[in-house]
């Protein structure tokens, strides 16, 4: 999952300290400023952006924190980028003037900046690495600003891989909670007990050097019996009855409430029913026989 969570998501989620106005402030701080909100990568549109940082220096700490909050705002890594466009130029040219009250406000975000323009890493994105290349080369940050705040992103992307995987792992808990209980409302309404069922989502064959694994065929049902590791569940095969272990990735769960009569009993019962059924023709024809022979002997 490459979905970026949001400022706030990261630091209520991780438990930093955030007040409410500050989180407000963030949330809000950009709305008035057309110019940063309409930001594109044209040569024309970061120009005049950039002439506008120069003129309200005083107001650039703000314009920062207001190009983080519209990064996380953006869709596309496009309009993410173009807000490091912009910053580039401004601090290239305020470093053309000596003017290096620039410098500092973007310092301090800027390994949160980078993991929202490069979220696969600086390598991984040429561009981003030729601005910090020049940025390092005109000594606009000497070499262990841009090192921390490599690192900084870095702990940025760890940390939104831990909260995806804490929000996914939340969704399936509830998922399996909702399914338990339609499982049980429906075993409760049909008189018969909840049974888990697995689903295949892949088909899978049986390695023949590991004997004891059970065919999958995608899109049938097979009875979950146990789990074995992390890696493997045992299941059975409810039209043959037959049971193995299969990955426990080539399956999803589905539940369902097991029939009064289980499968397996209810195809003895239907054998049974077969041979009472063959048993009472056999006791009917031969009754007829008896009845056919006692009338031949009365009439003799």
């Amino acid at each position: 999952c490459n979905r970026i969570l949001s400022r706030a998501e990261i630091l209520i989620t991780s438990g930093a300290t955030v007040s409410k106005r500050a989180l407000i402030a963030d949330e809000t701080m950009a709305l008035g400023n057309d110019e940063l909100e309409s930001l594109t990568s044209s040569k024309a549109k970061i120009d005049s952006a950039t002439q506008s940082a120069l003129e309200d220096r005083a107001s650039w700490k703000t314009t920062v924190q207001s190009i983080v909050h519209l990064m996380y705002t953006k869709d596309t890594l496009d309009g993410k980028v173009a807000y490091m466009y912009l910053v580039d130029s401004v601090l290239k040219s305020a470093h053309k003037k000596k003017d290096a009250s620039f410098m500092p406000p973007v310092a301090s975000v800027l390994g949160e900046m980078l993991y929202l323009v490069a979220p696969s890493g600086v390598n991984e994105s040429p561009k981003i690495r030729k601005i910090l290349d020049a940025w390092r080369s005109k000594g606009i940050f000497d070499g262990g600003t841009i090192d921390a705040a490599l690192a900084a992103a870095r702990t940025h992307r760890q940390q939104q891989q831990q909260l995806l995987q804490q929000q996914q792992q939340q969704q399936l808990q509830q998922q399996q909670q909702q399914l338990q209980i339609a499982a049980q409302l429906h075993g409760q309404a049909s008189g018969g007990a909840a049974v888990k069922m697995l689903e295949a989502m892949y088909n899978f064959d049986p390695d023949p050097t590991h004997p004891g694994e059970l065919k999958l065929i995608k899109g049938q049902q097979y009875k979950f019996v146990k789990k074995i590791d992390d890696n493997w569940v045992s299941g059975e095969d409810p039209a043959s009855g037959a049971q193995g272990m299969f990955p426990v990735t080539y399956v999803k769960e589905v539940s369902v409430a097991q029939s009064a009569v289980p499968i397996n009993n209810k195809r003895k019962l239907d054998d049974s029913t077969d041979t009472t059924e063959n048993a009472t023709t056999t006791t009917t024809a031969a009754s007829t026989s008896t009845t056919t022979a006692s009338t031949s002997t009365t009439t003799a």
